[in-house]
């Protein structure tokens, strides 16, 4: 059965927020959002995020989540590429690809002129995923202050 990509629904709210779980994980960090707030962005209640799914024969294999943001040096909306995430035993099988080729459709939809996204600099397998994909990277330094 082939790879469906489809905006999320309430009722992937269990097996995305298990993915989101383990992606942070994967990223030596944690997820804090709860069922409740994912919920809340995949009905629309709340629409900071677009989050989207990968499933085959009806399980989820991965997601994505953008948001739209603005350049005041390019004086243009562009996209930030949240999350991009394939379960393990599907990773290598065309997941990440299409995943990320629909991001890139639902960034133009939008109205975003470039897709921007990170990846820990450890994270070997996905740069290489990435550049495969057309990707160019810019070295800079990420700064955070928690508020």
């Amino acid at each position: 059965m082939p790879m469906i990509i489809r905006p999320a629904e309430p009722s992937d709210c269990d097996g995305l927020l298990a993915m989101i779980r383990d992606h942070a994980s994967y990223e030596r960090s944690k997820a804090t959002i709860s069922r409740r707030g994912l919920l809340s962005l995949v009905t629309g209640e709340d629409a900071r995020a677009h989050i989207f799914v990968a499933s085959q024969q009806e399980e989820l294999v991965g997601y994505f989540s953008l948001t739209i943001d603005y350049s005041l040096w390019r004086d243009h909306s562009w996209a930030h590429l949240d999350c991009l995430y394939v379960t393990p035993n599907e990773r290598g099988q065309g997941v990440g690809a299409g995943l990320l080729a629909e991001a890139v459709a639902v960034a133009r939809r939008l109205g975003a002129d470039q897709l921007e996204w990170q990846t820990p600099d450890w994270n070997e397998r996905g740069v290489a995923f990435y550049l495969r994909e057309g990707a160019f990277s810019q070295v800079k330094m990420r700064f955070n202050i928690n508020l």
